[in-house]
């Protein structure tokens, strides 16, 4: 049983089950409705994120949000400037949904009310805000790029000061590339790797600090496209 989809469906409520009180045989009084008043600390959650759509697909968000008032979503495509925002609709107590619309390419991004963010934030001051990364991928690549995924182990560390490493799960695969964006979209590092086995350091100690976005590839395919953090 998936208790996200049943913690869903139990915010939804804002009074309880009907058969409970034909069960009990009088009528309950308002007092035992599920509360509306939530006392904890103030979080953001979205039920089962998703991080690839088919090419021509929307992404519908579900989402609990507990303790923060009007949440809003911005999206903006990777390497773009300008984020566009949503506002969520309430649909029962703490329960809200959006909807990102169609995009042509790869995506990002974030829910927030106030401080309160989705994803949390990671321990760096770099970027101020973290994201969700989305693949837009059309159906005939979709498993090829999901493999090709697989097989890269690791790239670490992130956040990085200047060396990062990059680990294959194939000992052997030849020219490799790869290519380093910035948020504007500017091509800033691009290198290509032949003959590599295991894996590979890039060294990007010449950049600034800043949130760029690391793709890795071959002739055939996408390998990985990845936030990358430089501090």
């Amino acid at each position: 049983m998936n208790l996200e989809v049943v913690n869903w469906k139990q915010l939804m409520k804002n009074k309880h089950d009907t058969v409970l009180e034909e069960g009990l045989g009088y009528i309950l009084p308002s007092d035992a409705n599920p509360s509306q008043i939530y006392s904890g600390s103030a979080f953001i959650k979205v039920l089962a994120p998703r991080t690839q759509v088919k090419n021509g697909e929307s992404l519908k968000l579900k989402v609990i949000a507990m303790g923060v008032l009007n949440p809003s979503l911005k999206y903006r495509g990777l390497g773009a400037t300008i984020w566009n925002s949503i506002s969520l609709t309430n649909v029962g107590r703490s329960v809200y949904e959006v909807t990102i619309p169609v995009q042509s390419d790869d995506y990002e991004y974030f829910i927030e009310s106030g401080i309160i963010k989705y994803p949390v934030l990671a321990n760096n001051t770099l970027p101020t805000y973290n994201t969700v990364i989305v693949k837009t991928m059309n159906n005939e690549v979709l498993g090829q790029e999901l493999q090709g995924i697989e097989e890269i182990h690791s790239v670490y560390p992130n956040p990085t000061n200047g060396i990062v490493t990059i680990t294959l799960e194939e000992q052997k695969r030849n020219n490799v590339s790869v290519e380093i964006f910035d948020i504007s979209g500017k091509l800033v590092f691009n290198k290509e790797f032949k003959d590599v086995e295991g894996q590979l350091e890039v060294d990007i100690r010449e950049l600034s600090n800043n949130l760029y976005i690391i793709r890795i590839y071959n002739k055939e395919k996408n390998i990985l496209v990845r936030k990358l953090i430089k501090n």
